[in-house]
């Protein structure tokens, strides 16, 4: 922040600087929602694989724990 600011010109640059930050993350809210709604059938296909894959992991680290206990 300039030095040179008296009282007023802070309270202002700080709320310009909130008001920046709030307006980019509401347009990065908006795309994120809009690739959302736009690839959702391929993104819930492709995070039911993931999770089941991770299942399969998970099943199969545990399987191995218990072979390597005995």
């Amino acid at each position: 922040m300039p030095r040179e600011l008296n009282r007023r010109g802070r309270i202002i640059f700080f709320l310009s600087k909130g008001f920046v930050k709030f307006s980019l993350n509401f347009i990065l809210y908006l795309i994120f929602l809009h690739f959302v709604l736009f690839f959702w059938p391929e993104l819930h296909k492709t995070l039911s694989k993931i999770s089941i894959f991770i299942e399969l992991l998970l099943k199969l680290l545990k399987t191995k724990n218990l072979i390597l206990n005995r």
